[in-house]
Formats: C-alpha cells, sequence, structure tokens
C-alpha cells in the first residue's frame, strides 16, 4: 500500500536498509528525514498540480468543496442514481455536465502525455 504516513513509511525504511545490510541511523535521524522526504514531496506534488490546473478547472474544484444543503458537492460522485425515475435521470445528467469539463481536461491531459511519450521513444 502507498501512503505519504510516516508510520508505513518507517518500517519499510528500515527493511530496505537491513535487505541492503546498512546499518540504520539513530531512530531520531531516521524521523527527521521521512519528515523531510514526505514534506518535500508534497510540495513537489502541490507544484506539479498548480502547473497542471487551469484557472477554469481549480475554480471547479473549488466548487466541489463548497456545500449545499446537506453535503459537499464531491460527495455527489459516490452516490448512484436511486432509480430511473424523470428526477433521478435528471440530477444525473446535471451530475455528467458538472464534471464533464473536469473529465475533458483529464483526457486531454493523458492525451498530451501519450504523445509526448510517442516522441520520446521515437528519438
Amino acid at each position: 500500500m502507498l501512503s505519504t504516513q510516516p508510520i508505513y513509511i518507517l518500517p519499510e525504511t528500515l527493511q530496505y536498509l537491513n535487505q541492503q545490510c546498512i546499518v540504520a541511523p539513530i531512530y531520531t535521524f531516521l524521523q527527521g528525514m521521512v519528515g523531510r522526504v514526505v514534506t518535500g514531496e508534497r510540495k513537489r506534488i502541490t507544484q506539479l498540480l498548480a502547473d497542471a490546473l487551469t484557472p477554469d478547472i481549480t475554480r471547479q474544484l473549488d466548487g466541489l468543496l463548497q456545500a449545499d444543503e446537506s453535503a459537499f458537492r464531491i460527495s455527489v460522485l459516490k452516490r448512484e442514481p436511486k432509480d430511473f425515475s424523470h428526477k433521478g435521470l435528471r440530477q444525473e445528467v446535471e451530475r455528467r455536465q458538472f464534471f464533464a469539463p473536469l473529465h475533458r481536461s483529464r483526457a486531454q491531459r493523458a492525451a498530451r502525455c501519450r504523445s509526448n511519450s510517442v516522441i520520446l521513444a521515437r528519438s
């Protein structure tokens, strides 16, 4: 399981050091090292997201975190329509229309990545 929680990283680090026959440093050094690595990785991923997200997508993602009536909009992702009634189908259409731009942006980015990897593979 992949996790950025230090409680999972530290045992993996100790196991790696043991497999490589490397004497583990003192615990406080390992704590500091894991903390720096986790912080650095979070900053790196945050910067990648900041570079990749357009203002429009950022606004839409912020909208997902807004609460309406009784729940956050993001929780709609988990819910399936209760039935095929007119109201249920209308809500599903609205939900898909709301998320369509996010999906298109993701698909376009994936296509660019694939085309870049093909170009790199040919060179």
